[in-house]
């Protein structure tokens, strides 16, 4: 964890000087004002003389954290403000927030990329530590970690789960209590949990070609082998971002924030995906057909004509 001590973030920054009026600093005043809770939070940030400066020391304790975190500074200040509780003063409990996790939480709460980034630098082995310590199933631990990304990172009714961390404690000491919470819910009952090869492979396919159809009722065991052990040559990653474009309907810009890339490279890595998948289950069903030459021959045509539209229409099925 970061090296920095409580008490850098939670300095009384109300006892820092004035700024002069000519500073560019003065801006961030009004930006901070605009998104206070009530009139009288407004009234004590404007006759605080040492708010430009207790702002600025903020941003700089923050970006020297994170130097690899570019954020607009009034957005920053503003989500400072909106982070203040309601019936405080600014004055007074500005200095309670730990501002430095709160610029990290600002960034990971507009799917900055390099916010999203450093948080899974600084995070996501403490999170893998949490599941390990509840006796997860170490096969479920990166399934686990991706949803909860998922749950953190993709805005749900307008609003992203880590906009909700209010920068009174911790945010390792926040994220913790998540972890846990939602672990729980998302690992009991276990049924909860349907098999990713199971999902695919049974999804409906109701506009099949009637020989399609016959092929898949005749050799359906073959097909989910097949499926299944052409799954098992994708990595953790690649079989999660099947899940969640394939299964949760994720769409590649939520793909992109929950992974932290660009959309094209969201985009590109599904499509990879999914290749890999195709060709991999054509090579096991090759190896698991016990058919005549001429039979196999029937098939293989058919399945080379036919088998990309049906693994669309199954892939892309709810």
């Amino acid at each position: 964890m970061l090296a920095i001590e409580d008490t850098l973030a939670s300095q009384d920054l109300a006892q820092s000087p004035r700024v002069p009026p000519s500073s560019p600093l003065l801006a961030t005043t009004d930006a901070f004002c605009e998104h206070l809770a009530s009139q009288e939070q407004v009234d004590d940030a404007r006759s605080w003389e040492g708010l430009a400066s207790a702002l600025a020391d903020a941003w700089d304790m923050a970006s020297e954290t994170w130097p690899t975190l570019a954020l607009d500074r009034n957005d920053y200040v503003r989500y400072l403000a909106a982070r203040l509780p309601a019936s405080s003063l600014p004055s007074q409990a500005l200095s309670g927030l730990h501002t430095i996790d709160l610029y990290l939480a600002c960034g990971c709460a507009q799917a900055n990329e390099q916010a999203v980034a450093a948080f899974d630098a600084e995070y996501a082995p403490e999170m893998q530590r949490v599941l390990e310590s509840q006796a997860v199933d170490p096969t479920r631990i990166d399934e686990v970690q991706q949803r909860l990304r998922t749950m953190l990172f993709v805005p749900k009714n307008g609003e992203r789960k880590i906009e909700k961390y209010s920068g009174k404690g911790r945010l390792f000491s926040w994220l913790r209590i998540v972890v846990l919470r939602e672990a729980q819910a998302l690992l009991v009952p276990e049924n909860k949990f349907v098999a990713i090869e199971d999902a695919l492979a049974d999804a409906p396919c109701v506009d099949d070609d009637p020989e399609l159809a016959f092929l898949k009722a005749t050799y359906r065991q073959s097909f989910r082998e097949a499926f299944a052990e052409a799954l098992g040559t994708l990595s953790s990653e690649e079989r999660n971002m099947m899940r969640h474009h394939h299964i949760e309907g994720l769409g590649v810009d939520k793909l992109a924030a929950i992974y932290g890339v660009h959309r094209a490279t969201a985009a590109r890595r599904v499509a990879r995906s999914r290749m890999t998948l195709l060709e991999g289950t054509r090579r096991e069903l090759v190896k698991r057909l016990r058919v005549d030459q001429g039979e196999l021959d029937s098939i293989m045509r058919l399945i080379d004509s036919q088998l990309d539209a049906s693994f669309h229409r199954l892939l892309d099925a709810p």
